[in-house]
């Protein structure tokens, strides 16, 4: 009998109490990097799009957290060096929500309007901060030797880095809300992206992130494209 019972429960923990349709927000955002260089301001700009889809069921142990995730690229900007710029699909420092969940409360705290921008680092200020506490600002990486993702290293836009090039430095990283769809070029751009979908590019196949190792230990194909297939 009590076999039964369990079995009743169950059941209605995974059908009776489960949304037929998972409910599903999303909203877009244009992430914008600009640098100063001796022949003036670059910029370069990518639009992602945020989801946020609440779990099919409640579970039997209570509530399932909802699944975000970011559809986009990578801000990307080559230096007057030869060496690509990447504004990743994570936070600085190391922040994988940085790119959806993060980026909802920012908006959220803010009452954002579509197209008004909100400046995540300036050359000014600095980083900006959410509740006096989070940084807001995205992961930026490059290519020491451009056609070797293996000699990614990360930049603190916090001053001039030798990495970038002589005279040249981070101005200002912003995001405005936008009605725009993302863009995937990213791939066709730089090729070498699609080589490391299933691993880090250091070239480790490990399963997790090593934190404790260098730059390419962190990164991998997903934060620099994601989606759009």
């Amino acid at each position: 009998m009590m076999w039964r019972i369990f079995t009743i429960l169950s059941a209605c923990g995974l059908l009776v109490a489960c949304n037929p349709i998972p409910k599903t927000d999303q909203f877009s955002y244009r992430m914008t990097l600009e640098i100063d260089t001796p022949s003036g301001i670059r910029s370069s700009s990518a639009v992602r799009r945020v989801k946020k889809t609440e779990p099919y069921f409640d579970g039997f142990f209570g509530p399932t957290a909802p699944r975000w995730t970011a559809e986009g690229e990578a801000v990307a900007i080559d230096l007057p060096n030869g060496r690509p710029l990447f504004a990743v699909l994570a936070g600085a420092p190391y922040n994988s929500s940085q790119p959806h969940q993060t980026m909802a409360r920012l908006f959220d705290s803010r009452n954002a309007m579509l197209g008004q921008e909100i400046d995540l680092w300036t050359s000014q200020g600095g980083d900006a901060l959410l509740n006096n506490r989070e940084v807001l600002r995205p992961m930026l990486v490059v290519l020491v030797e451009p056609s070797d993702p293996a000699s990614v290293v990360e930049i603190d836009p916090s001053g001039e880095s030798d990495k970038l090039g002589h005279g040249v430095s981070i101005q200002k990283i912003s995001v405005a809300l936008t009605g725009e769809a993302p863009g995937f070029t990213l791939v066709e751009r730089y090729p070498w992206i699609s080589s490391y979908s299933n691993k880090w590019l250091n070239g480790s196949e490990r399963k997790s992130i090593d934190l404790l190792a260098g730059t390419g230990a962190r990164l991998r194909a997903g934060h620099f494209s994601y989606g759009g297939d």
